[in-house]
Order: structure tokens, then C-alpha cells, then sequence
């Protein structure tokens, strides 16, 4: 019998689809009526497409094939970025801007397509379809777009089509006319899709005059409420877009969403109320999010979204999930569209919605991210936080300072190394760790430790030539949640840092109003010796109090103070050897990485 398989093209043999579960799905998994579920995944208007719109569907004559030439709908098009200088010949429609963006795929034949991820899974998609080799770049930590890499990727593989979003999904960030225009001077196709432009106050539009390589895209999909229809727009050069109408499918754009288009456009005026209204939700959410849930993460959006990492340990597969049970849909990507199993997005909605999901968002933090009821008592007197890997991110400071003054003596270590001292114990002054590392190598001759100290030191702080490591210090807690905590209960530091260090990283950061008072390196015997502990509380005038650290040395400070301790692996080594290291000196709990478990006491 003949195998059918053999028909298919080779790069599309193992090809699956899987599409998005309808609410009728999900309302039966859950248990909760399609009239109650909140939508938040796919970036619509929710506020529905505008009354005369769906009039227009019921009057227009689908008998009748559509307009192939598309005339009425690219006059109106223009007539909409007539302020950029666009003409009917500069535009093209389909059906949907995912249409316009496989059109242009067909009308270049490119070898090679070039983009930047985490993005839209579209251009990878019809790449691949296409047989063409899709080049991922990745974007910089703050998910803007790596400009030098991207020009190079163009020139290496021979690209001649690069898709680029801005805002880009679902990232939220923008790609600035200035690194465009830098893109531009590639001999490439420079494609920027602009599916939610009409949320920021951003595009390439302004460019569009100036060159001819440069193609922009649009759609009805997120600000019309017309994502059902299918309508979307390619904005580019005469030459370009004759060809894209000589290619597309002649009935691409049909009858229902000509009609429905030409309606918004007539009336997108009133239809931008709800848009500005959906920014209005978004920046509550974000601002929202910012101020009372630590443990999220959000990504500074310029569309009608926000993506936001999940930390502290809590799996973003599992906030999904917990969301999806209370009848909130959002979207948990996973590695689709580049590398997002930390994060989740989240639409913007109507008022109500936010609060939903503000309100849930706060429930699975209070499930996950507790206190015991021991910690508890204790922490309503007071808390006293050492700083370094608590507080202070010393990965890139501290620790590299240890590293590179260790170089000087020709001896190599890690972080690992770093952890291996530190777990030991008597480990809380950074310039004797550093000779310890040295010396244990069996150097000779042995390193001393006030030459350590300065050549530690002129790392640290910095030179006339050279910025010092401190300023790559990040604080580990979330500022809003520090000072909230702050007003209630009384904040106390005991660190091995000098004092001038320990207040420059608090007025660094700005927390230097959260803390009550200090303990600092040379004002009382160093941890494990419980001195400083003491110190503190008795300055504070307490008899009970939690003690927060990252360090054997540090819970053996707080077990010899009488109070209790509240262990937290440092950035680099949270790991379940950590944890039980922290629990086996007497830790009454090993919190989050960022002390989520501190939002219960607010």
C-alpha cells in the first residue's frame, strides 16, 4: 500500500499543530462559566469591536467576492498616515498582518530571515514553513534589541528580510527610530511590525519617507476589536507593494472585514477611548504589581500587556496554572518565541479584570510565600537583616573583587570556591577570605592580609581611572515591600561592611529611611560571635526579633542571641544543599530569595 507520507516536504514531515483551547474548554475544565472567566491572553479589545462596526457586517453583501484591488480600504488606510506621507500605492491589506508578513516572505525568497528573541512566534513559524533558515538574536537582559548583533547576523547569513516588532510581543518594549534607522543601512528588508502601536506614542512611520527598505505592519486585531475578522495592512514602497498585490491570495481581505475596517477607520475616534482606557488599565496593573506583589517582576510595557518574571522560586508554569483554576486566563510561554519559563503576560482588561487578577495574584503569594508562626511572633518586634547576599546583591561587587584580587597573586577561583569558605563558617570579612583562597593554594609567599585588604580594596571602591564594584550592586528585596515593612516594624542591619559602605549602598538604593539603625564591621565582634545581634536589640530595646541571613555565620549569630533565625541562600547557590546547610545550624525557616514571606506581615 502506498505510504501518502511521502508527498509531504521533507522540513514539514514532523510538523504538529496545536491550537489555543477554546473558553468552552477551559469553562468545563474548571468548572467556572464562559460569562465568568477573565481573558486576559491574547492581547484584544475587550471592549468589542464598535456597534456600527457589526451593522456594517449585517448591510455589506457577502455574495459577492471581495474587491481584489483592495481600493476602498487602501484609500482609507492612507488617508489614516497622510500625515507620513502615505499613498494607496504604499499599502496593501490581508487578512490579518500574520498574512502580510508570509506575503512578504513570498515576494523576497529570502535564504535567510533574521529576528530577535523572545518575539512574536509568527516569524519563526513562517519560516519554517517556508524552508528558510530563521536567525534568532538574542535580545539584551532588559529585552531590547541587541542592534550591533542584529546588523551582524544580517551580513553573515546574507539576510534579506529581518522582522522586528515594536512594541515587540510580548516583551512590551520598543525599538527606537534611532537603532532602525541604524538597521536601515543594511541591504535588507527592515520589517517592523507594528500590531500594537496604537498603544504607545512610538513608530516608524517617521522613517517611512526616508527609506525604501523599510516596511511597516499593521493590524485591526488589537485596538478595533476586530481580531475575529482578520484584517491587517503592510505599509512600504510602491515597488514592494506592487508586488505584494500581484502575490497575495486575490480575495485575501473578504467581504465582512473590508466592511467591518472601513467602519473602524470612520470611527477611530471613539474606538481609541478604549484603547486609551485599555493603557490606562495596563499601567494600573503594572504600577499595581510594582508596589504590592514582590515576588513579580514587571517588564516596562509601551503595549496592552505586561510581561512579568515570576522569582522567589514560584514556577510561572504554576501561577498560570493556579490563575487558570480561578478562571483567569493569561499567557505562560514557555521556551516558544525564545527562552520564558520564568515568565507570564498578562493583558489589559476592563477594571474589573485588573482587580481579579490583582486580587488572585495576591492569594497565590500568600499561599506560597509564608511565615511560621514562630518567625511570625518574632518578626512583629522587630527585624534585623544582615546586608551582603540579604539585601545587597554582592555577586557582581564583593565576590569579582575576591576573584580578581586573588589574580593578582596568580591564583584562579570561582564562585563556587567563594561558597565553599563562606559554608565553612568564620567566613564574614571578605578581605580574610580572600587570603584564606590565596594562601590555601600554598602560595608563597603566603598572602598578608593588610596588602590584600588594599589592593582588595582600590577594586572595590574604585580608582581615578577605574569605577569601583560597588556600584554594580543591586538590592535583593523589592523597595516597595521594605518600606512598607519599615512603617510597621522596626528594621535593624548588623553587616561585616564599614559603616561608610554599609550607608552608601542604603542611600545607593534608596532605603536608608527603611532602616532604624546599624551595626557595623569594627563596632562589635564580628558573626558568629552574636555581639552585634545584641547590640542591636539592645538599641532597639527588644527582647525578641528575627534574624535574616545568607551565612552559617550568620544563624549562628542570631542561635547565640537568644532570637530567631531566618536563613536565605545567597543569589549564586540556591540550592537544596544551601538550604539544608542554613536548616542544620538552626534556621527556623529558609526564605525566598527577595524575603517574599515578609508581604504577610503587611
Amino acid at each position: 500500500m502506498m505510504s501518502v507520507s511521502k508527498f509531504i516536504s521533507p522540513h514539514l514531515a514532523s510538523a504538529t499543530y496545536k491550537g489555543v483551547e477554546s473558553l468552552e474548554a477551559i469553562s468545563k475544565e474548571v468548572g467556572i462559566p464562559v460569562s465568568k472567566l477573565v481573558k486576559l491572553n491574547a492581547n484584544e479589545n475587550v471592549y468589542g469591536a464598535p456597534k456600527k462596526a457589526l451593522e456594517a457586517l449585517q448591510t455589506a453583501d457577502h455574495s459577492v467576492y471581495p474587491d481584489p484591488t483592495q481600493s476602498k480600504l487602501r484609500e482609507a488606510l492612507a488617508k489614516l498616515h497622510s500625515t507620513h506621507g502615505v499613498k494607496p500605492q504604499n499599502v496593501v491589506a490581508g487578512a490579518g498582518s500574520d498574512d502580510i508578513l508570509d506575503v512578504i516572505l513570498r515576494t523576497v525568497c529570502p535564504s535567510a530571515v533574521v529576528t530577535s528573541t523572545p518575539t512574536f512566534g509568527m516569524y519563526s513559524f513562517l519560516a519554517n514553513v517556508a524552508g528558510i533558515k530563521i536567525v534568532n538574536v538574542p535580545r539584551l537582559p532588559d529585552f531590547k534589541v541587541d542592534v550591533d548583533a542584529v546588523s551582524s547576523a544580517i551580513k553573515e547569513n546574507k539576510a534579506t528580510v529581518c522582522f522586528l516588532a515594536s512594541p515587540n510581543n510580548p516583551t512590551g518594549t520598543i525599538l527606537p527610530n534611532s537603532d532602525i534607522e541604524k538597521l536601515l543601512k543594511e541591504d535588507c528588508l527592515i520589517c517592523v511590525d507594528e500590531a500594537y502601536a496604537d498603544f504607545c506614542d512610538f513608530t516608524a512611520l517617521d522613517l517611512f519617507q526616508k527609506h525604501e527598505n523599510l516596511v511597516i505592519c499593521r493590524t485591526f486585531s488589537k485596538w478595533s476589536g476586530l481580531a475575529g475578522l482578520r484584517l491587517g495592512y503592510g505599509i512600504a514602497y510602491p515597488e514592494i507593494i506592487s508586488t505584494m498585490m500581484a502575490i497575495k491570495q486575490p480575495y485575501n481581505v473578504n467581504t465582512a472585514a473590508e466592511a467591518a475596517g472601513l467602519v473602524a477607520l470612520e470611527h477611530r475616534e471613539s474606538i481609541m477611548v478604549t484603547v486609551n482606557a485599555l493603557r490606562s488599565e495596563k499601567d494600573r496593573m503594572y504600577d499595581c504589581i510594582k508596589q504590592e506583589i514582590s515576588w513579580l517582576e514587571p517588564v516596562p510595557s509601551d503595549a496592552n500587556f505586561v510581561l512579568l518574571k515570576v522569582t522567589g522560586g514560584l514556577s510561572a508554569h504554576k501561577v498560570y496554572e493556579e490563575l487558570r483554576r480561578a478562571g483567569i486566563i493569561i499567557r505562560y510561554f514557555g521556551s516558544q518565541g525564545g527562552d520564558l519559563s520564568s515568565f507570564i503576560r498578562i493583558s489589559a482588561g476592563k477594571p474589573s479584570d485588573t482587580d481579579a487578577v490583582l486580587s488572585e495574584l495576591k492569594k497565590i503569594g500568600s499561599k506560597y510565600f509564608k511565615l511560621s508562626d514562630k518567625a511570625k511572633t518574632a518578626a512583629a518586634e522587630a527585624i534585623i537583616f544582615d546586608m551582603d547576599g540579604v539585601l545587597a546583591d554582592v555577586t557582581l561587587s564583593q565576590h569579582v573583587a575576591i576573584i580578581k584580587t586573588a589574580a593578582l597573586y596568580g591564583v584562579t577561583i570561582g564562585e563556587e570556591d567563594i561558597g565553599r569558605v563562606k559554608a565553612r563558617g568564620n567566613a564574614n570579612n571578605d578581605w580574610q577570605v580572600t587570603v584564606d583562597l590565596i594562601n590555601e593554594t600554598n602560595h608563597s609567599p603566603p598572602a598578608q592580609l593588610d596588602k590584600v585588604t588594599e589592593q582588595w580594596e582600590a577594586i572595590y571602591q574604585g580608582t581615578d581611572n577605574q569605577a569601583g564594584l560597588w556600584e554594580c550592586e543591586d538590592l535583593l528585596v523589592s523597595k516597595p515591600m521594605l518600606k512598607a515593612v519599615a512603617k510597621k516594624i522596626p528594621v535593624a542591619v548588623v553587616t561585616g561592611r564599614p559603616r561608610l559602605d554599609a550607608e552608601r549602598f542604603l542611600k545607593q538604593h534608596g532605603i536608608e529611611d527603611c532602616v532604624k539603625l546599624m551595626v557595623c564591621l569594627g563596632e562589635a565582634a564580628s558573626k558568629p560571635d552574636p555581639a552585634g545581634v545584641l547590640l542591636a536589640m539592645k538599641k532597639l530595646n527588644i527582647t525578641k526579633a528575627v534574624f535574616v541571613g545568607d551565612t552559617v555565620d550568620d544563624i549562628r549569630a542570631a542561635v547565640g542571641a537568644g532570637i530567631c533565625p531566618l536563613g536565605v541562600p545567597p543569589p549564586t547557590a540556591d540550592t537544596e544543599e544551601t538550604r539544608n546547610l542554613l536548616k542544620k545550624e538552626g534556621s527556623e525557616q529558609v526564605l525566598s530569595i527577595g524575603l517574599h514571606e515578609l508581604n504577610c506581615l503587611l
